[in-house]
């Protein structure tokens, strides 16, 4: 197995580095050796073709060789260890960080030649170079730094009207031609000639291309106007007040055709947003990186940006977001003695305020008058405006509530007081909400399947309501809010079935509140697919493991394999047709975004984790399968068949290959802290989707531990009954004799140093100030210990640091070793037992969700794990003929005994925790008082918070059947989730009784 190595606990860190470091310059190696060849095979093809398409290609290899020789010399010179080897090989780098650059140049200089050749009169037989021909080109210049001899061989390329070479004839050409036909555009020649300008430290140029010519031709493209700020600064040294007024007069400048070409009907009816932003952007950066104090001026730029676009596009305080919070966190210096809020953020507030009362859409129309399209235009209007208005103030809200931890002076219910005043209420939105479900188009009708203009008045209305609860410490458990709060997102959804963010804020909310089979049904009418499935399965899939639906999880998470198995095999073909074609930036951004995104995906890692995690619980064996059981809906299994061995030997051989079944043994070789796994693994997931969110946030962590604890657990499992299936049974009462080398010897070694990884990673992982941490801690060293016993049993050895075995050793001495074991595994049940008692004792009623959530958890990853790892020292027990009914006679079976039966009475406590809080059946009372008293809590809420909405959810037929629905869908989570649970543990608790049996 790759990376094993001799190393103890003690010797942790230096196994760690060593192996890091020689991953990394074995993949180094072979990234450069990858790239020498491609260049070799590219001078081939162009010796004997002569193709500028071949002659692109071996360019692109040669500075794709030169990156590769950078990053291996990088890593070589942190090396500590010197040596002839690596000094020869520190020189030839050196040679080559030379070479190359001016090896693609040359290459380069000949395909752009061609310029030249088919240039004058446009009737050469040869097409100019591509823009992929030209941006390698200038990339040839850059890792020499030959920033002029661009700048002036670019500014020789016609673009444009200007025409070069032949025209381009789509019948043929494009079918038969070598190469890219896509040329070389002025505004795409005039970004590379600014780039070099600045590179070369001619700010003064790069400065003018942006004002003159790209901010003419694209005046509403952001990264000119960030770089146009970049470089006028540059250009003065840092002096923030002359570029501050040079760019205002750039602004001004470009501000004012726009307007001359709106006014001549030749530009869009919306003024371009670029150009106003930049306003806040400049007047920003001063406040941030250079100590300027002008918060006014950025309140009157957020005044004058928000009056002219809120009414406009709905994009509005998205584009405002991060200047609200600069300024509420610069103004908190500056607040009143007697104030929670700074002047600017009182006036910021007012403003809000009172654009919300000036432009409240709401109408009572006559019966049977129809609203004229005017009118709804000019409600739809107020409406964005309205919405604007009450988002900056929640924006607000939450950015001085954020600062509350750290100013004990701010008191947090006069902070909700004090906004009070300047915020609709629950019942206002909602009304509005009802009151503009007109405005939108109708699907029912033909009308498109978009979302209602109005729905973010009720994931505001629904924020605010969840705030309530938060705020006053009384009500932060009672789950009458977030229901109330689901059942207006329940109602939205069936009037606006085609909004996304609804359904995440109401899955949000489920599974929160133990529901998770309704967020479940909500995910999948989301129908998330292709490359969502690795961006946004973090809205769920977490919690199906955590709320008992195991079966869902892993149909998550084969769908993100198989996403990342089609994504291989679709770069695999795409990208090669994207070299053959000339598009060779192209096809190396597929190829790294494969590389590093993809292959790399923590996304990946969860899912391939879950898998392994719930194999156990999922996988049907022989005998359950003949009996065909359908009254449960999973089954354990003990990895005991001969399929179960075929398949761990599978599982290891194929551990270290990406496109092999999911395992995760891979990463046990290594101990890796949360923070390697975040450098070394590439975070997918894509939070924009929660953008909705502005007064209350849902944190999403996603803790690195998981996945290093699952490929402790799954390489534990598969090399504990890989070396039981090679033990051998004693002979004439003797222990069978092996050498170095023999299968026996290599797998003990292999799990011995598993081992050794698992109890490094749990000494530092497990914080026994919680006391689930205490449960799943002595669980997992329950495991270990039965490990260890099973080593010793089998081979004689316990430590890694046991390269033979013990002159001394014996079945006797093996027994006494065993004994010893087994006796601490009992007490380390007895402990997790006690644990898990307190933890039912001071857990309030309120706390249920959080139990089971645990229960379900522990079961998975801990409690199955170690249910099976008995099973196979059981087996192997046998294997020596120390059966289940020699417990009285023989030691290590009676110890074998206590230890299976004190898991036993965990078990017991767990199943007993499940079976009294949750109902058998819908008709168990347990059921109906539970959604009674739900019922009756939302109820009671909405009639005192929305009493003029109320009817919408009460008293009408539909909004009746939503509230049932709704406080109903608690229930029969719990209901099912008794249903999935309690076949596990009666299963288990059967099992383990076998092991009280009198000899």
């Amino acid at each position: 197995e790759k990376g094993e190595v001799s190393s103890s606990t003690n010797t942790s860190t230096t196994s760690k580095s060593n192996s890091r470091k020689e991953d990394e310059l074995y993949s180094a190696r072979n990234v450069l050796h990858s790239w020498e060849e491609a260049q070799f095979i590219a001078m081939s093809l162009v010796k004997y073709s002569g193709s500028s398409l071949y002659k692109s290609w071996c360019a692109f290899a040669t500075i794709q060789h030169w990156k590769s020789c950078e990053i291996l010399s990088d890593l070589l010179n942190d090396e500590t260890e010197t040596g002839e080897e690596v000094d020869k090989e520190k020189k030839k780098l050196e040679q080559k960080l030379m070479m190359l650059p001016r090896l693609a140049e040359m290459w380069m200089k000949r395909v752009c030649n061609n310029n030249n050749d088919a240039g004058g009169g446009g009737g050469g037989n040869e097409f100019p170079p591509s823009a992929d021909d030209w941006r390698l080109f200038v990339e040839c210049l850059y890792a020499q730094k030959k920033y002029i001899d661009g700048i002036d061989i670019l500014n020789t390329v016609r673009c444009g009207t200007e025409k070069q070479g032949r025209q381009i004839d789509d019948e043929n050409d494009v079918s038969h031609h070598l190469g890219s036909l896509i040329q070389l555009s002025e505004r795409e020649k005039i970004e590379m000639i600014a780039d070099l300008n600045a590179k070369s430290g001619n700010f003064n140029a790069a400065k003018g291309l942006y004002a003159d010519k790209l901010l003419d031709m694209l005046p509403d493209q952001w990264s000119y106007w960030q770089l146009l700020m970049k470089n006028s600064l540059a250009s003065h040294d840092g002096d923030y007040n002359h570029a501050y007024e040079e760019c205002t007069e750039i602004l001004e400048k470009v501000m004012g055709k726009q307007d001359q070409l709106r006014t001549e009907g030749k530009a869009s009816r919306v003024p371009l947003r670029g150009p106003h932003l930049f306003k806040l952007y400049i007047v920003a950066e001063g406040l941030r990186n250079y100590s300027t104090s002008d918060l006014s001026g950025l309140l009157q730029a957020i005044e004058k940006y928000g009056n002219f676009y809120a009414s406009q596009v709905s994009c509005c305080f998205q584009d405002l977001r991060p200047y609200i919070e600069l300024l509420v966190e610069k103004s908190s210096s500056r607040k009143d003695n007697d104030s929670h809020i700074s002047k600017e953020v009182s006036l910021l507030m007012s403003w809000a305020k009172e654009m919300r009362q000036k432009n409240c859409p709401f109408t009572k129309l006559q019966e049977g008058v129809e609203e004229s399209s005017d009118e709804k235009k000019g409600r739809r209007s107020k409406l964005r405006a309205y919405i604007f208005s009450v988002k900056v103030c929640f924006e607000v809200w939450y950015q001085i509530l954020s600062q509350k931890g750290s100013e004990s002076d701010i008191q947090h219910p006069d902070l909700d007081e004090s906004f009070a005043s300047y915020i609709p209420t629950v019942d206002e939105l909602v009304q509005l909400w009802e009151n503009v479900l007109n405005l939108g188009s109708n699907p029912n009708d033909g009308g498109q399947k978009e979302t209602l203009p109005g729905d973010d008045l009720i994931l505001l209305a629904t924020q605010l309501l969840l705030h309530q609860s938060q705020c006053k410490p009384s009500l932060a458990k009672d789950p009458s809010y977030s229901f109330a709060a689901a059942s207006l997102l329940e109602k939205a959804i069936h009037k606006s079935p085609y909004n996304p963010y609804l359904k995440i804020a109401a899955i949000d909310i489920y599974v929160h509140q133990g529901a998770a089979t309704r967020a479940w049904e909500i995910f999948k009418d989301l129908k998330v697919v292709h490359i969502q499935l690795d961006s946004c399965s973090y809205i769920i899939l977490g919690h199906l493991l955590k709320n008992g639906l195991y079966r869902e999880a892993i149909a998550q998470s084969r769908e993100i394999v198989g996403l990342h198995a089609n994504s291989s095999r679709d770069v695999s073909k795409f990208m090669p047709k994207s070299f053959e074609n000339g598009n060779l930036h192209k096809g190396h951004e597929m190829m790294s975004w494969q590389r590093y995104e993809m292959n790399h995906s923590r996304q990946l890692l969860e899912a391939k984790s879950l898998i392994m995690d719930l194999a156990l619980l999922l996988t049907i064996n022989d005998k359950q399968a003949s009996a065909k059981t359908a009254t449960t809906y999973s089954t354990l299994s003990s990895l005991h068949g001969v399929t179960d061995i075929i398949r761990a030997e599978k599982i290891v051989h194929e551990s270290s290959n990406f496109y092999a079944a999911p395992s995760l043994i891979c990463l046990s070789n290594y101990d890796m802290s949360q923070n390697e796994i975040g450098t070394l693994w590439s975070d997918n997931r894509d939070f924009t989707v929660k953008d909705y969110e502005i007064l209350e946030r849902t944190v999403h962590p996603m803790s690195n531990l998981q996945y290093i604890s699952s490929a402790h657990i799954h390489a534990l499992l598969v090399k504990t009954v890989l070396l039981v299936d090679v033990a051998k049974a004693p002979k004439k009462g003797k222990v069978v004799k092996y050498s170095s080398g023999d299968d026996i010897d290599t797998r003990v070694k292999s799990l011995l140093h598993s081992m050794a990884k698992a109890e490094a990673f749990t000494s530092k992982s497990y914080n026994h100030d919680h006391l689930s941490n205490n449960v799943q801690g002595a669980l997992w060293k329950i495991k270990l210990l039965l490990c260890q016993t099973i080593c010793i049993l089998s081979a004689g050895r316990s430590s890694i640091k046991e390269d033979t075995v013990p002159p001394n050793d014996s079945l006797t001495t093996r027994e006494t070793r065993c004994v010893e074991l087994l006796q601490l595994a009992n007490e380390k049940s007895k402990e997790a037992t006690d644990a898990w008692k307190l933890i039912i004792s001071e857990y309030e009623s309120d706390d249920i969700i959080h139990i089971f959530e645990l229960i379900c958890v522990i079961l998975a990853k801990s409690l199955v794990p170690v249910y099976n790892t008995i099973q196979t020292t059981a087996k192997l027990f046998a294997l020596f003929n120390w059966g289940k009914r020699k417990r009285n006679t023989k030691a290590a079976v009676g110890a074998l005994a206590e230890a299976a039966l004190s898991l036993r009475a965990l078990i017991e406590e767990m199943n007993r925790t499940v079976l009294e809080a949750l109902p058998s059946s819908k008709d168990d009372d347990l059921y109906q008082k539970d959604v009674h008293e739900l019922k009756k809590g939302v109820i009671d809420l909405l009639s005192s918070t929305l009493p003029q909405s109320l009817p919408y959810l009460d008293s009408s037929d539909e909004g009746e059947q939503i509230l049932d629905q709704v406080v109903g869908y608690r229930a029969s989570h719990r209901h099912e989730l008794r249903h999935r649970l309690e076949p596990y543990f009666l299963e288990m608790l059967d099992e383990l009784d076998t092991f009280n049996v009198a000899d």
